[in-house]
């Protein structure tokens, strides 16, 4: 066995992760050399031993749990779902002696923990949070209750008075507030932390963390969290984990058009009602927004694009987004950020689309230009292969699966794709993508150009 096959089998039987090619941090390879250096080993096979010997708690696991892991997380992500979060704790209160059990499960640096204190709060629901996850480096960010303005960007500034207070740029947790969350490490493969008394948790947050995980393994967690309910709780996860998981523990429950779980003994489902829909933006909003103290216009930013004025470029963006937060500027930014090497900034934006708009074909598309940056020819080809599943037409996302496929020596999936990419482009110019890619290396791809490395490639013989 290879030490990269030892590596992944060790992680997943660990603490679950599965490091399969799309799911390496970029970071990993230069950590594995680093500490490799450090210790004085010979190779990553020696490392994989010292770790097959260490116990989860030593500082080598630590170290190499916060590079696996990706915690990407921000306060009232996916602001509709809290809101039924919200209307469970109040249908869950009356009968209740004691505060409300929360459970972030897989809360990362604690911004998530500490939204379900504050909507107890608004609710004016006594509660107490446990938050935990198994990076003892992202839990310390949580206790001590400092955050960045980025992860407070779904979080309106006149929301937070009384809950978070800004000193020297940093927004730190109110006292009253800390109060009633608490952080522990804990693995999800491991017995469930018991709940304050004796009923079991009665909400339940698992988001965002078992697209880490293999299905068996997303099962097995999800049978531990099932265990720890209380038995008229609940267990919100994940959209894109509802979707591929059997429960055979829980039964589903719709709540405005989202699916939430609930032990097969909990009673019938009255008092939660479905939140008004929001109204809905399209994706092919325009990109300009009226130009107002900091932020830029459409035309200002596309000029800094233009003249290779970069990272003014992606200031202003960044300025322009804390504005208007829309799909397109956020691609467009993340656009700017790959062609300037910032491959975790790039890949932290098109995560953030792809979380609000999974059906997106473009940002697949552009996570597996990203890919190809960062050398991983078979997540590229994937990704391509997502973004062409869902957009045939998408004739860029055809050019790079060919590209790739023919770079890992797949000739017949290469030829495939160039045909594809070659079909769309007889019948025209248009791209089919919305973010701004003109001028930035790598991402900006003419037509004309692409219909003779079509011809090109589609000429090759053997």
């Amino acid at each position: 066995m290879s030490w990269q096959a030892a590596l992944v089998e060790l992680v997943a039987s660990r603490i679950g992760v599965q490091l399969a090619a799309d799911r390496f941090a970029f970071g990993l390879e230069r950590f594995l050399a680093a500490r490799v250096s450090a210790l004085g080993l010979s190779g990553p096979a020696d490392y994989v031993a010292v770790l097959t010997s260490a116990a989860l708690d030593e500082h080598e696991w630590r170290a190499l749990v916060s590079v696996v892991t990706i915690g990407q997380t921000a306060f009232f992500r996916d602001r509709q779902q809290l809101s039924l979060v919200g209307e469970v704790m109040a249908e869950l209160q009356p009968s209740r002696r004691a505060p409300l059990s929360l459970w972030s499960a897989g809360c990362a640096t604690g911004e998530e923990a500490y939204t379900l204190a504050i909507i107890a709060a608004r609710l004016g629901i006594p509660a107490r949070v446990l938050g935990t996850d198994v990076d003892r480096e992202a839990l310390e960010v949580g206790r001590q209750g400092g955050f960045s303005a980025h992860s407070l960007r779904r979080f309106p500034h006149e929301r937070r008075v009384g809950f978070l207070e800004e000193r020297d740029g940093t927004f730190w947790v109110a006292p009253s507030l800390r109060r009633g969350v608490d952080f522990a490490v804990h693995n999800l493969l491991a017995t469930p932390p018991p709940a304050p008394g004796r009923r079991g948790w009665d909400v339940i947050l698992c988001r965002n963390v078992l697209i880490y995980f293999d299905l068996a393994t997303s099962e097995q967690v999800v049978d531990q969290l099932s265990r720890a309910l209380a038995p008229d709780g609940w267990l919100f996860l994940g959209h894109s984990d509802s979707l591929r998981l059997t429960t055979p523990r829980l039964r589903r429950v719709m709540l405005g058009g989202r699916v939430a779980y609930r032990p097969l003994s909990s009673p019938p489902t009255t008092a939660v009602r479905p939140p008004p829909r929001p109204p809905q933006r399209s994706l092919l909003e325009p990109l300009a927004v009226a130009s107002r103290g900091p932020v830029a216009s459409l035309d200002a930013i596309t000029g800094l694009i233009r003249a290779g004025q970069l990272s003014a470029a992606a200031e202003a963006l960044t300025r322009t987004l804390a504005a208007d937060d829309s799909l397109v500027l956020r691609l467009t930014l993340g656009n700017v950020l790959l062609a300037s090497d910032e491959l975790e900034r790039a890949a932290e934006c098109y995560a953030a689309v792809r979380e609000r708009a999974p059906l997106l074909a473009e940002t697949h598309y552009l996570e597996g230009l990203l890919h190809r940056r960062a050398h991983q020819l078979v997540a590229a080809a994937d990704a391509a292969r997502r973004a062409l599943f869902l957009e045939p037409e998408l004739w860029p996302a055809a050019v790079l699966r060919g590209t790739v496929l023919d770079r890992l020596g797949d000739r017949a999936g290469a030829q495939a794709a160039f045909r594809q990419a070659s079909a769309v482009l007889e019948r025209g110019d248009g791209t089919g993508l919305q973010s701004f890619t003109e001028g930035l290396a790598g991402l900006d791809l003419p037509a004309d150009e692409a219909r003779a490395l079509c011809r090109a490639m589609l000429a090759r013989r053997g």
